[in-house]
């Protein structure tokens, strides 16, 4: 089966809690893989050491709750970002996947959290 291409943002950050990476790719999900860009967003000092709380330690659900917003609108802000250095038009993007943010992993348990 063959598709057309599309192009597709992928957004990650990682358990460095350094920032948010974007990169752009058109790609029709099997051959072809052509490299578009990146763009990459810088988590503030602040934000960082509140995801360590919640990656380190029980924090209340509302300070989670909190941070969630926080994190996604720094990924809304990120691939905003990339659209308008890379250049690109909303209008042509055709899929965003975003992993998260992991702030909680057990793999020996099968359980693993995402904020974003």
């Amino acid at each position: 089966m063959s598709f057309q291409p599309i192009l597709a943002l992928g957004v990650m950050s990682g358990t460095s809690l350094d920032g948010v990476d974007v990169v752009a790719m058109r790609t029709d999900g099997a051959g072809e893989v052509a490299f578009l860009g990146h763009h990459y967003l810088v988590y503030s000092e602040e934000l960082k050491a509140r995801l360590r709380s919640v990656c380190l330690g029980d924090v209340p659900l509302l300070d989670v709750l909190r941070m969630e917003k926080d994190v996604s609108e720094l990924y809304a802000e990120a691939l905003c970002g990339a659209v308008a250095a890379l250049e690109l038009d909303w209008a042509d993007v055709g899929v965003v996947g975003v992993h998260g943010q992991t702030v909680r992993h057990k793999p020996d348990e099968g359980l693993t959290w995402q904020l974003g």
